[in-house]
C-alpha cells in the first residue's frame, strides 16, 4: 500500500512539472542555477598536476521538488528558453572539486564532476545533478592534446607546394621579361598577377556590365549570413541566457532568426546565371553531351579547391591551433567528423547525410552543384522553349511539394526556428533544418526563379527592350526592400506564445515564403539590369562590390570555421548585448574577408587560371567555360 501511494505521489509530481510555463518573474528566475559556468581555464591548467573539465549534467531532487518543477516547466517551452534541467559546466577538478578529485580515468573524473556539482548545488538550490558526459584537459597536454599523424604531414606537403608555387610563381613574375608571353602554369600562381585580376574594372561587354548588380547582391549576401552565424560563438557559453530568450518578443529580432532564407539567394543567382550565359553560349554552339559533361567538369573545379582546402585543414591541423573548455565539443567534434566523414563532402553529397558536422555549412555547395547539373540537364533535353517551361514547372512542383511532403509525415515547422537548443548545435539536432532546407530538392524553387529570370533577361536584351526607358516602375520597384523585410518578419508567425501553428498553416507558409522572398530578391535584380531607378542599382553597382563579390565563395565557405574556432577557444562566459554582438559582427567579417582574400590569391585565383589553361586548347571550350564562370555565388 506504502509503495502504490508512493507512486501516485511521484505521478502526481511528474505531471505537474510537464506544466509549461511561459513566463517567470525576475525573481524566480533568479532562484535557478545558472545554466552555464566556466571555472578559470588557464589558472586551473597552468597549476602542476591541474585537470579541468567540462561537464554535462541534467539537475534531479531526492524527492518533489519545487523549483525542479518550475525549472522543468519553463524548459519544457522549448521555443523560446533553454533547457535550465540540463546545465554546462566548467570545473577545475583540482582546485574547486579538488576535495573530490581521485584520479584521472574518464569514470573517476565524471564520477567526481558529479560530486562536486551536488554539494554545490545542494547547499545553494537544494537540488543534485547527474553528470552524463565530461570531456576533460589536462596540464600536460594543453598544448599536445593530439599527436601528428601521417594525414597531418599529407596535408602539410600539400600546403607546402602551394606556398611554394605562390613564392616561385611570385618571383617569377617579377622577374620575368615583359615583352615575351610568360609561362602561363607559372604566373596562375602570382600574387601580382591574381590581385591584378581580382581588382580588374568590369568588362566592357554590355552583358557583363547589366550584371553588376549580382556583386552586391553576392556580398551583402555573405555578410547578412555572417550576421546570423555570428551570435552563436556565444549563445553557448552565455552568462545571461535571460537575453536571448527575452530577443524572441522583439519583432526585430524575427530578421536575424529568420534569416536562414538569405542563404536561398545563392541559389537564385546560380540560375539566373547559368540560363543567361548558355544562351549566350549556344549562340555559337548548341548545347551538347560533350559540352555538357565539361560544363559539369568546370562546375566541379570551380566549387572544389575551396570546399577541400577547408575540409583538408579542418581534418588536420585545425586542432592543434587553440583550445579551451569548450573546445572538444565545438570544434573538436567537426575535426573528428571531418576525419570520419571526409567522402561526404568530396562527393558533394553531404547535404544529404545527418550524422556529420564537418564543414555544415557546405550544404550548400553541395546543393549549388547538384542544382547545376539539373539545370544543365534540362537544357541538354528540352532544348526548345516549350519544353523547357513545361521542364521547369514540373521541378518547380517538385520542390515545393517534396518539403511539404516531409513537413506532413514527420511533423515539421514551416520554417528553421532558432529555438534555444537547437542554435547551440547548429541546427544538427533539427529535422526541419535537415529535410526543409539543406537538402538539394528544398532548394528547386529558387533555381527555377533564377533560370526563368534568366532566359526573360537574355530574350529582352535581344529585343533590346533592357534599353527602353523603365523609370515609371520605380516606385514600384522601391517597395522590394520593404516586401523583402516583410517576408522575413512573417515567420515570426511561429514565434507566438499559443499553440503551434497548425499543420496546414506550416505547409503553406514553406511552399510561399521561399518564392515569394527569391521573387523579391530576382525583381531587385531584374530592375537593376534594366535600369528602373538608380538608388537600388547604385549601391548594387558600386564598384567596390566587383572585387569583393568575386571573394564571396571565400568568404561564405571559411566564416563558419572562425565561428566555431572562437566558440571552442572561449574561457569565459559572455555577457550578451547588442553591442558585444555588433563588435563580433564586425570583428568577424573583417576577419573573413581578410581570410577570404588571402585563400583566394594563393588557391582560388590560382586553380581557375589552371583550369583555363588546361581548357585553352581549343575555342569551344573556351566558349562552355564561360557557362561556369562566376556562377558560383557562395
Amino acid at each position: 500500500m506504502g509503495k502504490l501511494v508512493f507512486c501516485l505521489v511521484f505521478l502526481a509530481h511528474q505531471v505537474a512539472s510537464e506544466e509549461v510555463i511561459i513566463r517567470l518573474s525576475a525573481e524566480d528566475y533568479a532562484r535557478m542555477p545558472p545554466k552555464f559556468h566556466l571555472d578559470h581555464y588557464e589558472h586551473c591548467l597552468h597549476q602542476p598536476g591541474g585537470v579541468y573539465c567540462t561537464a554535462h549534467a541534467d539537475v534531479v531532487a531526492d524527492g518533489p521538488n519545487e523549483l525542479l518543477d518550475m525549472m522543468r516547466g519553463y524548459s519544457a517551452y522549448t521555443l523560446k528558453h533553454h533547457n535550465y534541467t540540463r546545465l554546462r559546466y566548467g570545473l577545475c577538478m583540482t582546485r574547486t572539486c579538488r576535495q573530490f578529485y581521485n584520479g584521472t580515468a574518464e569514470p573517476e573524473l565524471q564520477a567526481a564532476a558529479e560530486a562536486c556539482l551536488n554539494n554545490s548545488l545542494s547547499r545553494s538550490h537544494g537540488l543534485k545533478s547527474k553528470v552524463t558526459k565530461v570531456n576533460c584537459y589536462f596540464e600536460d597536454e594543453t598544448k599536445h592534446k593530439y599527436t601528428v599523424d601521417w594525414v597531418d604531414w599529407a596535408v602539410a606537403a600539400v600546403m607546402f607546394v602551394i606556398v611554394a608555387l605562390n613564392v616561385i610563381g611570385s618571383a617569377y613574375d617579377f622577374t620575368r621579361d615583359r615583352p615575351k608571353p610568360g609561362n602561363k602554369f607559372l604566373l596562375s600562381f602570382a600574387c601580382r598577377v591574381n590581385w591584378n585580376r581580382l581588382v580588374a574594372p568590369p568588362s566592357p561587354d554590355p552583358n557583363s556590365l547589366a550584371l553588376q548588380s549580382l556583386n552586391g547582391v553576392r556580398f551583402l549576401t555573405c555578410l547578412l549570413i555572417i550576421f546570423i552565424h555570428v551570435p552563436l560563438s556565444a549563445f553557448i557559453a552565455i552568462e545571461n541566457p535571460d537575453f536571448i530568450e527575452k530577443s524572441y518578443d522583439s519583432p526585430g529580432f524575427y530578421l536575424l532568426y529568420n534569416g536562414t532564407l538569405i542563404t536561398q539567394s545563392f541559389f537564385l543567382m546560380s540560375g539566373f546565371l547559368l540560363a543567361y550565359k548558355m544562351q549566350i553560349s549556344t549562340e555559337k554552339q548548341p548545347l551538347s553531351w560533350k559540352k555538357y559533361l565539361k560544363s559539369i567538369f568546370l562546375r566541379f573545379t570551380r566549387l572544389a579547391p575551396l570546399s577541400f582546402l577547408s575540409l583538408m585543414l579542418t581534418a588536420t591541423w585545425l586542432r592543434f591551433t587553440g583550445y579551451g573548455p569548450l573546445w572538444q565539443e565545438q570544434t573538436g567534434v567537426e575535426v573528428d567528423d571531418c576525419r570520419n566523414y571526409w567522402y561526404y563532402n568530396v562527393l558533394f553529397v553531404n547535404n544529404f547525410f545527418d550524422v556529420s558536422s564537418c564543414n555544415l555549412e557546405a550544404w550548400s555547395t553541395a546543393s549549388d552543384f547538384h542544382l547545376h547539373i539539373l539545370g544543365l540537364t534540362v537544357l541538354l533535353l528540352a532544348p526548345h522553349a516549350t519544353q523547357r517551361r513545361v521542364a521547369l514547372a514540373l521541378l518547380y512542383a517538385v520542390g515545393v511539394l517534396w518539403p511539404a511532403y516531409n513537413i506532413i509525415t514527420m511533423d515539421l515547422d514551416g520554417t528553421v526556428i532558432a529555438r534555444p537548443e537547437t542554435s547551440v548545435t547548429y541546427g544538427m539536432s533539427d529535422n526541419t533544418f535537415h529535410y526543409v532546407y539543406k537538402r538539394t530538392y528544398a532548394n528547386i524553387p529558387m533555381f527555377v526563379i533564377g533560370m526563368t529570370f534568366g532566359f526573360l533577361v537574355y530574350d529582352l536584351q535581344k529585343r533590346n527592350v533592357t534599353t527602353q526607358d523603365h523609370t515609371k516602375w520605380r516606385y514600384l520597384y522601391w517597395l522590394l526592400v520593404p516586401v523583402l523585410l516583410a517576408t522575413l518578419l512573417a515567420g515570426g508567425v511561429f514565434y507566438g506564445d499559443g499553440p503551434r501553428a497548425s499543420l496546414p498553416v506550416r505547409v503553406l507558409f514553406a511552399s510561399l515564403v521561399k518564392p515569394l522572398f527569391g521573387l523579391s530578391v530576382m525583381l531587385i535584380i531584374f530592375g537593376a539590369v534594366n535600369k528602373v531607378e538608380a538608388v537600388y542599382r547604385g549601391v548594387l553597382e558600386w564598384r567596390g562590390f566587383g572585387p569583393l563579390g568575386r571573394l564571396s565563395y571565400g568568404v561564405y565557405a571559411l566564416h563558419m570555421t572562425l565561428v566555431r574556432y572562437v566558440a571552442g577557444t572561449r574561457t569565459t562566459l559572455v555577457h550578451y548585448s547588442l553591442s558585444h554582438a555588433m563588435h563580433d559582427y564586425f570583428g568577424m567579417a573583417t576577419l573573413s574577408v581578410v581570410l577570404a582574400l588571402l585563400v583566394h590569391l594563393a588557391v582560388e585565383a590560382p586553380a581557375t587560371q589552371l583550369v583555363k589553361v588546361a581548357c585553352a586548347t581549343r575555342p569551344e571550350t573556351r566558349e562552355s567555360e564561360t557557362v561556369v564562370k562566376d556562377t558560383k555565388t557562395e
